[in-house]
């Protein structure tokens, strides 16, 4: 998909990833599921963030923290394939990584597993999945 693209989180992002962090999807089924205030984002520099772009659009963001990866699509922008695409392109230049996606999150292990990655093991309420 030629429209999807990945850049390094910039400063001038912290509004947008806040906003996508807190939408109400989003926050089902992350594992930190109280509102966040945008302190603790300006804060989070031991992790690394990709802001997915769709047609020259601000669409979501992958986050790795050394080596678990994590992604968010804005609510508007889902089932367009973005998720895909992006996981693809950032997964393509990079070995080790792993997901802990939530035991009911269908989409999202069905996501990981149709870009390569592979079922691990089960660990309380998460399933642990690992890069090819």
């Amino acid at each position: 998909m030629q429209e999807v693209e990945t850049r390094k989180f910039r400063i001038w992002d912290i509004p947008f990833v806040y906003n996508l962090s807190n939408q109400r999807t989003v926050k089902t089924w992350s594992r930190s599921r109280q509102i966040s205030n945008i302190l603790q984002h300006i804060e989070d520099i031991v992790s690394k963030k990709f802001i997915i772009m769709y047609k020259g659009r601000k669409a979501g963001m992958i986050r790795l923290y050394q080596r678990e990866i994590s992604i968010a699509v804005s609510e508007d922008l889902r089932n367009k394939g973005i998720a895909t695409e992006a996981l693809k392109q950032l997964c393509s230049t990079r070995q080790g990584l792993w997901a802990s996606i939530n035991k009911d999150n269908r989409i999202s292990q069905r996501l990981f597993m149709g870009v390569g990655f592979l079922y691990d093991y089960e660990i309380a309420q998460e399933v642990i999945y690992k890069w090819k």
